[in-house]
């Protein structure tokens, strides 16, 4: 057999081996086989799945054209092509239940829902194509053609990227329903309540409020008012006039308790609950996939040292010539003069700083343009703010060229624009470029590009670390928050399209109130007006459900669709009530929950990092080694407590010192002052005569107490060391000023308006006392924690407010540019608008808060047109009120998990150990205003501390002080260790441990522990400086005294040791001391003293 027959022979052998076979059944069953494999196999295809997107995406737009207005022919071509996509969906869904079968096809949720869809829009279909003169009586006709709308959720089905957020809430769905069910049966219980309670008793003289509770569905209706607080303040002030009376008020004070700060708070803590599993199940699968073994080096801390000194310690030199960029711009080498100048002014701190100046003087500029706008082109202020603008569009371009320069501008890795805060200077300097060079066009469309000149203030980000790190963590969680946006515009896609069906072309009235239809408003002579806020088309409807979503106004615009009637006839006060339950739905669905999607994305983002570990300090470092950096941050921010007073030798001065410093003390003035409080607030206009003079001698026993108060401390403590106190201060004013206070009233020898300004004054500054009763939260253990959380989470509220000022900063300036020719309105006056910076300013934080902000965008919007008011108004919500308002929620929740559930977390370890350490601390640290202890003291306070900060008793003090040398304990030149010193060794000796991982993270490490070095230091300057005598020389020598003093002494024992082992016959008498000059110096006691 040839060689080429035996391998044809192989070839179909294996061909027939490897070939998979399909084997059918007879009869019926296998002629469904047939049917059923090829539907299977063109139901899963990625191009079905691609054809059935676009026809989903076709049903959208086909949806969102229909509009108030619309001609017949458009309508039926419309109507034609919803039918033809009804059959479309019609047959997906039946290859789908043929292809995958009965249990499978059910097994997906989304073909159910495809299915109920639909059955939906055959109804429809049915329903419209019967003889409509029968039912078109009932306005519930519409809702027929509204099934239609459920297509557009098929979307949902098809965006990859939205399945991560529709996964972690479906995995929580059941939890949401049971959630809306309690809120329902509460919702139900408290508008019963709310119809007994309130029920016919808000018919006033101006007639029935909209917000009533007359009947079921109107207490409904206005319980869930209250739940959002929206105007709640107008349903409580008619509830206290009612015949209900006043103390009616507690009604809707617990609904708002139980339903908005409870219930609603709930569907948060349900979705941060889902995202927060998910998250950590996305971590979890990570790290099982990315697995990298770490080389483990064991190398003594000594040495450790100074390897990384070494690697750490480059020079300037060799930063420039580590720049991958060998000829910046093809012109300028590494060896070009002109480049390592450019280098060397980039590199200085003092460049930074002086861009720095520059950059917020341009913001300065900025406001002072906001106050010379109107002023003519051709005035003196005006000249000098374009000689300013080209002024500083010169230094941004000189700072663009000398960094460019220095390290190359975009070809290779590390250039300029290979970073993105260089990228939002660079579009800066050529805004600020093209905005200088216009300054001579009046053309409107030019005038606009000098808006841009507001992002100048950008640049502040790229020099703030602090405003780097929010805006980073936001730039992190820009894709998800770009799903939820994506979630949200198609959730209101969906109802702004049953808008249009609903309310479309229903919202005008005359402009003569009396005319109801809009043919007769016209053939008088009158204007048929649109309100602001209509759904005549998809683009108005998003527009009113974004103001829903804010929730701001919601009330007047659910009256409104109440009130619709018909197309060309004006609204009718309750002609649709329940019209309320769409608005509701959105309500409910909208801001309630997905909104909230806001929070928990960003949340999920931040808890993600956390469990990556994925910033910069924490990139290589094990568990072990993030907790004692953490450590490290809290040890060098901590402090002590109020400065420690050593109780007098005097018997009688003891006793009052103890009682004074005791727990008891404190509660007993913390009850006067509550007391004191009560009786200001008792106090009203028009009181009966005994009343006042009640309140009078009230006040003078309070008083008494305060000044005894007062005597008592400066007997204990002394009145210098009572006058250092804060606290002590502000309660020595206050007990001057009340004593002034009564000696005004008693003698009225001022004249009348002088005695009612000093009275106010003074009632002031007691109110001002009840700060005072802050002290006793150190005795309630629960409050002090959170307190601490928020203590903890300053940095970081800190950091987002600075972003927060900085985008109202922006927003003003732009809109003073915007809307300054805008100086009436509905909600614009002479408080609140646009003519300058500060007037801006405040018209923005009310905003912020949500109160009319719709208003003031419409009132803008008259003078401006739409789009430019619609862009400004609503990125400004979207930005402050649903963003950076939800990062200090963020924050907060953040610091209160790790604290309280994650008893690992450094802040729960520091916090527990912080406390044991001031209480030990306190007691050897009291002859040193409690800042400092001696290094004598060292051991006896180290075993004070226990083994888990300090050690065991049964360790010698020499080996505790030679513990101390390994750990690198400084002190002063007096032989001081200072607080922060202290804290920092005995928590380096309870977490710094040999770390078994890479060296690049050893080093890391070491260099923190370096910055943290540099940091006590300061400390320990400043407090030396502040507490000593400033006679005396306060600068450190270049040598740790405790180190000398503790080689000297081990020297000192070993020649002892050699002496008395070379001992001679004579006889000779060796000193028992084993330190160096101790019998020479016991005499002298303060050296005696300082050794001992």
């Amino acid at each position: 057999m040839s060689q080429q027959l035996k391998s044809s022979l192989y070839y179909e052998v294996n061909k027939y081996n490897y070939t998979s076979y399909r084997v059918w059944s007879k009869g019926v069953f296998g002629l469904y086989q047939k049917l059923t494999f090829p539907t299977k196999s063109l139901v899963n295809s990625k191009l079905f799945n691609k054809i059935m997107i676009i026809i989903v995406i076709l049903n959208t737009i086909i949806l969102s054209i229909d509009h108030y207005g619309i001609s017949s022919d458009a309508l039926r071509t419309l109507n034609i092509l919803n039918l033809s996509l009804t059959i479309i969906f019609s047959l997906e869904v039946l290859l789908k239940f043929i292809g995958n079968g009965l249990i499978s096809f059910v097994r997906d949720k989304m073909n159910t829902f495809d299915l109920i869809v639909v059955i939906l829009s055959i109804v429809e279909i049915v329903f419209l194509s019967g003889d409509s003169s029968k039912i078109s009586a009932f306005r519930a006709v519409r809702i027929f053609r509204l099934f239609r709308v459920l297509r557009v959720a098929k979307m949902f089905r098809y965006l990859e990227s939205l399945t991560h957020i529709l996964r972690a809430i479906s995995k929580s769905m059941s939890k949401f329903v049971y959630l809306f069910m309690l809120l329902l049966l509460f919702s139900i219980i408290f508008s019963l309540l709310g119809v007994q309670i309130f029920g016919g008793r808000f018919n006033f003289y101006e007639g029935l409020p909209r917000a009533n509770f007359d009947d079921f569905q109107s207490a409904f209706i206005t319980i869930w008012q209250l739940l959002t607080i929206e105007n709640w303040q107008e349903i409580l002030y008619n509830g206290m006039r009612s015949s209900a009376g006043e103390f009616s008020c507690i009604f809707l004070v617990i609904w708002i308790i139980i339903g908005n700060f409870i219930l609603l708070n709930l569907f948060l803590a349900i979705l941060l609950d889902s995202f927060t599993e998910d998250s950590e199940n996305i971590i979890k699968n990570e790290r099982k996939l990315v697995m990298k073994p770490s080389i483990v080096v064991d190398v003594e801390s000594s040495e450790e040292n100074e390897d990384m000194t070494v690697k750490e310690n480059k020079t300037r030199d060799q930063q420039f010539y580590n720049i991958k960029c060998n000829m910046s711009y093809f012109v300028f080498s590494k060896d070009s003069k002109i480049r390592k100048t450019c280098f060397d002014i980039t590199s200085s701190e003092y460049f930074e700083y002086a861009i720095l100046v520059v950059i917020i003087s341009n913001s300065v500029k900025l406001v002072w343009d906001t106050y010379i706008i109107n002023y003519p082109n051709d005035s003196s202020e005006q000249i000098i703010s374009l000689y300013l603008d080209i002024t500083f569009t010169v230094i941004f371009g000189f700072e663009f060229l000398v960094k460019s320069v220095s390290i190359g501008f975009v070809v290779e890795d590390d250039t300029y624009l290979r970073d993105n805060w260089n990228k939002i200077d660079f579009i800066i300097v050529i805004i600020s470029i093209i905005d200088s060079s216009m300054t001579s066009f009046t053309v409107p469309s030019i005038k606009i590009l000098r808006l841009l000149r507001t992002f100048r203030p950008l640049r502040l980000l790229s020099h703030n670390f602090s405003m780097k790190i929010v805006v980073t963590a936001m730039i992190e969680s820009i894709i998800s928050i770009i799903n939820v946006v994506s979630v949200l515009a198609l959730f209101g896609l969906i109802f702004s399209i049953l808008g249009v069906s609903l309310f479309g072309g229903m919202l005008y009235t005359c402009s003569n109130p009396l005319i109801t239809t809009e043919t007769q408003c016209l053939s008088s002579g009158y204007l048929w007006v649109n309100n602001d806020y209509n759904f005549d088309n998809i683009y108005e409807a998003g527009i009113t459900l974004f103001i829903l979503t804010s929730e701001e106004g919601w009330p007047d615009i659910m009256h409104k669709g109440m009130d619709t009637v018909a197309q060309g006839e004006a609204p009718e006060i309750n002609a649709s009530p329940s019209s309320a339950y769409y608005f509701i739905a959105y309500v409910l669905l909208g801001s309630f929950f997905f909104l909230n999607l806001f929070i928990a994305v960003i949340f999920e983002k931040f808890t993600e990092a956390k469990l990556r570990e994925s910033s910069l300090i924490a990139q290589g470092l094990s568990k072990e080694q993030l907790l004692w950096v953490e450590m490290q941050r809290l040890a060098v921010k901590s402090k002590p407590k109020n400065e420690v007073v050593k109780p007098p030798e005097n018997i009688i001065r003891r006793k009052f010192f103890f009682f004074i410093s005791s727990e008891k003390f404190e509660w007993i003035i913390g009850v006067f002052i509550f007391l004191n409080f009560v009786t200001m607030s008792i106090y009203f206009k028009d009181a009966k005569e005994d009343n006042v003079l009640a309140l009078k001698y009230a006040n003078y026993i309070l008083n008494s107490v305060f000044i005894l108060e007062i005597v008592l401390k400066i007997i204990g403590v002394g009145f210098k060391r009572f006058i250092k106190s804060n606290w002590s201060k502000f309660d020595l004013l206050t007990a001057m000023i009340s004593i002034v206070g009564m000696i005004v009233e008693n003698v009225g020898s001022v004249s009348g308006g002088a005695v009612t300004t000093t009275s106010q004054l003074i009632r002031l500054i007691r109110i001002v006392r009840i700060i005072r009763i802050l002290r006793v939260i150190k005795f309630l253990a629960s409050l002090e924690e959170i307190l601490t959380i928020i203590s903890y989470s300053l940095p970081a509220i800190l950091n987002v407010l600075s972003l927060l000022l900085l985008i109202f900063f922006m927003y003003s300036v732009l809109g003073v540019f915007s809307f300054n020719q805008v100086t009436t309105g509905r909600e614009i006056n002479s408080h609140f608008n646009f003519e300058n910076f500060h007037s801006a300013m405040l018209t923005l934080y009310r905003m912020s808060t949500g109160e009319d902000w719709y208003v003031i965008m419409y009132d803008c919007a008259r003078v401006v047109g739409k789009p430019v008011a619609l862009l400004y108004f609503c990125s400004f919500i979207t930005i402050t009120s649903f963003l950076l308002m939800n990062l200090f929620i963020m924050v907060i929740l953040q610091n209160y998990e790790d604290y309280e559930d994650k008893p690992e977390s450094a802040l729960m370890l520091f916090n527990k150990h912080v406390k044991w350490f001031r209480k030990v601390w306190d007691v050897f640290a009291m002859h040193n205003h409690g800042i400092r202890i001696h290094y004598s003291d060292l051991p006896d306070f180290l075993y004070e501390l226990g083994t888990e900060l300090g050690y065991d008793r049964k360790i010698s003090q020499d080996m505790v002080l030679k513990y101390m040398v390994a750990l690198q304990l400084d002190m002063d030149d007096d032989g001081f260790i200072y607080y922060n010193d202290m804290l920092y060794i005995v928590l380096k000796k309870a977490y710094r441990k040999r770390f078994r991982n890479s060296l690049e993270s050893r080093m890391l490490v070491n260099k923190i522990e370096k910055l943290s070095a540099t940091e006590l230091k300061k400390s320990r300057s400043f407090n030396r400086q502040k507490y000593l005598n400033k006679e005396r020389s306060l600068e450190f020598k270049g040598t740790n005294l405790f180190f000398t003093l503790m080689y000297t002494k081990a020297i000192f024992k070993s020649w002892k040791a050699l002496v008395q082992s070379n001992k001679d016959a004579n006889g000779f008498t060796y000193s028992e001391c084993e330190f160096p000059g101790e019998n020479s110096l016991e005499n002298d006691e303060p050296y005696g003293n300082y050794l001992n």
